[in-house]
């Protein structure tokens, strides 16, 4: 029993001693920010604000001198001795204010007392949330620090939460200075808190964590805990096949499945030799559309990423690099393999990947294919062709300008989005004169060549490729609205040349693209050539002088050299009588230009005007003296329509047309529908014009098949006519229907004997059966009566019916024995 009491007691010994070690231990590691602390001093001078738990010290004393700390008031006097402290062997002062109580205080030094106060610092921590999640959208939260304090450094610790951890979470949007990367305890400290700032939890495990923050230089402490859960696992997805040609920008479609963030990586280090990524984030927590991101293939080595101008208000690029670089531009055609995730997993690597890799697909880039063509265009002088006035400028295609209007060329399916982009990028605008660009980056230039310079002389050359004699200016129009057709308005008169392009002559164009371009190999040239002829600016009109013109509404028309779309004013005058106006606009049909000015003289008769253009520049044209004569009635067509049938009955089975005659007995040609029903059928239907004094035929065929009427009519615009065939059943001569006679007798009722026998009655039943109708076969076969003596005159029901009548007797008869 003894022995037992002592193992008890020395077990119970056994378990305070570790349960004080421990306690030691515990104790040890709360007070490390106590300790940080009271390791930093700072030197206090008269007036100085000192924080409680600050480490203060002054060098104004002997050696080793004693030094009464006193009490004070904000007033600066003395209000009595706190405490007597000793300066030590170099004659510093220190001061640990751990244990002083807020308020004023003094000592007395060489050079005089040092007023300062001790202010207990205030310390309130929170974060906005109060859950977190560790990945997708919701990562990240405000964390807000309150002091009565400017800025300060903290020291941030969270049990289960390492230094790494914590450094994950603060340094995104705060600065950590000491990770304690060398020390034994998980703490980090944060530098010049206050106000507030995003923490993020992104990878964090999921727990709920209560983390101390207490200032490095006072006593002031504080904690706040939040609770991280496991975020959605979002299954982004990659919902195009991208593709495209060399210099083109590609569409990349991502569904991040309700993520807020994803990362995409392009290409293989090892099969592509280059790879390059990018970070993106939504901005806009409404937004829940598909992400656009914009890979550009000309810009391979110099952030090629950027996000579609649809969705640019709602998504950013947070990242981008080319970890590996094309060695040789352009970027080789071939499928890059192309992954999607989270995040980027070692930003700074050469060869990288991506975190929760969700999906996978192929960029497919084919070699670029050389533009197809150059054609030449034209736009009124007045009409603005750059940006967006391009979309609303009259642009024709031609290989004729008129001297003084706009003179354009296309570039068909050039393709190359990228490299117009870089363009854009590097300073250049619609308007812009872009030669140097051209034809520096991208080896482009035009050529403009004199056709026939006439005998003995030499052609006439222009170019713009920079440093040339005879320079020729292009000018961007659509770059800054690519859609793959490139235009350049071409300057073909300027102050600034030696010698400008001739009005009436034609000239050889041909487009230059040389090795300078990264699409063109080296030694070799595309060219693609064109013609075009500049021409007098001209106006004509279609009258002349003296011409009679009907005083009613009239359309004066006029022929012209210049663009389509040129509008310009109209005169009609006539001195004392009228002044009338009218704004014309230039068409073009078949090649020829034209006008055309609507003027209503009525009530003018007998008076005279002259008529004239007002564009300007010199090329006006006018017609004097012209007469007004009563107008004569408009010339009009008189439409009839007219149907006949050969016969307006006809048998099953005989042919039968309805022809249709459409008459026009007017004085103009008239344009009507027209159209054909049989038995309420449209059977032909079409818009037809018929010229004064002609006719227009037309037939249709009716479906003789089976008896009865068939009504037909028929229509050219209001004039109609109509009528009825009538089918009719063939004629009794039909032997070979009467032969049909005997399925009638197959009749239920054809065992009455008895009545079968009324062979007068007999020939009644279908009409038509009787005497010498018998042949009638067709109608005999109407029913079980129209049977009677078809075959061989017997009356009633036939033979084989009596054969059967006979049968039945006689075994009736043996029955009746039995």
């Amino acid at each position: 029993m003894t022995n037992e009491t002592t193992y008890r007691e020395k077990g119970r010994a056994v378990v305070l001693a570790a349960l004080m070690v421990l306690s030691v231990v515990a104790m040890s590691a709360a007070f490390v920010g106590g300790a940080a602390a009271a390791n930093q001093t700072q030197t206090v001078t008269d007036g100085d604000l000192v924080w409680s738990g600050q480490v203060i010290e002054n060098s104004s004393f002997n050696n080793n001198e004693d030094v009464q700390l006193r009490q004070s008031n904000s007033d600066g006097n003395d209000e009595g001795l706190e405490e007597e402290l000793s300066a030590n062997g170099t004659g510093v002062l220190t001061i640990d204010t751990d244990n002083l109580d807020a308020g004023y205080y003094l000592f007395q030094t060489n050079a005089g007392e040092v007023h300062f106060e001790i202010a207990e610092q205030t310390l309130d921590v929170d974060f906005e949330a109060s859950q977190i999640e560790n990945e997708g959208a919701e990562t990240e939260t405000e964390l807000t620090f309150d002091s009565n304090r400017g800025t300060y450094d903290v020291n941030v610790t969270a049990d289960g939460l390492d230094v790494a951890d914590l450094t994950n979470i603060f340094d995104d949007n705060h600065n950590v200075i000491d990770d304690n990367a060398n020390g034994d305890d998980d703490t980090v400290t944060v530098e010049d808190v206050e106000g507030s700032a995003d923490a993020n939890f992104s990878g964090i495990d999921e727990s709920e964590y209560n983390f101390t923050f207490d200032v490095t230089d006072s006593t002031a402490e504080t904690s706040a805990s939040i609770t991280v859960t496991q975020g959605d696992d979002a299954n982004r997805e990659f919902t195009n096949a991208p593709q495209g040609a060399q210099g083109d920008i590609i569409p990349v479609t991502v569904d991040l499945d309700g993520a807020t963030s994803g990362a995409v990586v392009l290409g293989n280090v090892d099969n592509d030799n280059y790879q390059t990524w990018t970070e993106f984030s939504v901005t806009d927590s409404e937004f829940d559309s598909e992400v656009t991101l914009l890979y550009n293939t000309a810009s391979a080595n110099n952030g090629p990423w950027t996000v579609h101008e649809s969705v640019e208000d709602d998504v950013e690029i947070d990242g981008q690099n080319v970890s590996t670089e094309v060695g040789t531009p352009p970027l080789a055609a071939t499928d890059y393999e192309m992954t999607l995730g989270s995040s980027i997993v070692d930003t700074s690597a050469s060869d990288v990947s991506v975190n929760d890799e969700s999906d996978s697909t192929y960029l497919s880039l084919a070699e670029r294919e050389n533009p197809s063509s150059v054609t030449s265009h034209t736009a009124p002088a007045a009409d603005g062709v750059y940006g967006e006035d391009f979309e609303d400028a009259t642009i024709t295609e031609t290989e004729n300008i008129a001297n003084g209007d706009k003179f354009l060329i296309s570039i068909e399916d050039f393709g190359a989005e990228g490299d117009i982009a870089g363009l854009v990028a590097n300073g250049a605008n619609n308007g812009d004169n872009i030669n140097d660009k051209l034809a520096n980056n991208h080896g482009i230039s035009l050529e403009i060549e004199e056709q026939d310079p006439g005998a003995n002389a030499q052609a006439e050359v222009w170019n713009s490729t920079p440093g040339v004699e005879n320079r020729l200016d292009l000018n961007a129009v659509n770059i800054e609205n690519y859609d793959g057709d490139l235009y350049l308005e071409v300057e073909y008169n300027s102050a600034d040349y030696a010698e400008n392009l001739s009005e009436d002559k034609s000239y050889d164009t041909t487009l230059n693209i040389d090795d300078t371009n990264q699409y063109v190999d080296d030694g070799d040239k595309i060219e693609i050539e064109g013609e075009v002829s500049l021409n007098e600016a001209t106006l004509e009109w279609d009258l002349e002088d003296e011409d009679e013109v009907p005083a009613g509404e009239e359309e004066l028309t006029g022929e012209t050299t210049l663009a389509p779309g040129t509008e310009f004013d109209t005169v009609a005058r006539s001195s004392g009588n009228f002044v009338m106006n009218n704004e014309v606009v230039v068409n073009e049909e078949n090649g020829v230009r034209t006008f055309a000015a609507t003027y209503d003289f009525s009530g003018e008769a007998g008076n005279t005007f002259n008529l004239e253009t007002r564009y300007g520049n010199g090329i006006d044209a006018s017609v004097e003296d012209l007469v007004l004569v009563e107008a004569q009635p408009e010339p009009q067509p008189d439409i009839s329509v007219e149907g006949q049938v050969s016969s307006s009955e006809v048998q099953v089975g005989d042919d039968a047309t309805l022809d249709v005659t459409v008459t026009n007995d007017g004085d103009a040609a008239g344009t009507v529908d027209f159209h054909i029903d049989i038995d309420g059928e449209t059977v032909q239907q079409e818009e037809i014009t018929v010229e004064a004094g002609s006719t227009y035929d037309a037939s249709a065929d009716f479906d003789t098949s089976s008896a009865g009427d068939i009504s037909w009519e028929t229509h050219a615009g209001n004039a109609s006519d109509s009528g009825t065939l009538t089918v009719n059943e063939a004629d009794g001569s039909d032997g070979s229907d009467g032969s049909d006679g005997s399925d009638g007798s197959d009749g239920s009722d054809g065992s009455d004997g008895s009545d079968g026998s009324d062979g007068s009655d007999g020939d009644d039943g279908s009409d038509g059966s009787d005497g010498s109708d018998g042949d009638d076969g067709s109608d005999g076969s109407d029913g079980s009566d129209g049977s009677d003596g078809s075959d061989d005159g017997t009356p009633g029901f036939g033979v084989g019916v009596a054969l059967v009548a006979l049968l039945g007797a006689a075994m009736l008869a043996l029955r009746r024995q039995n």
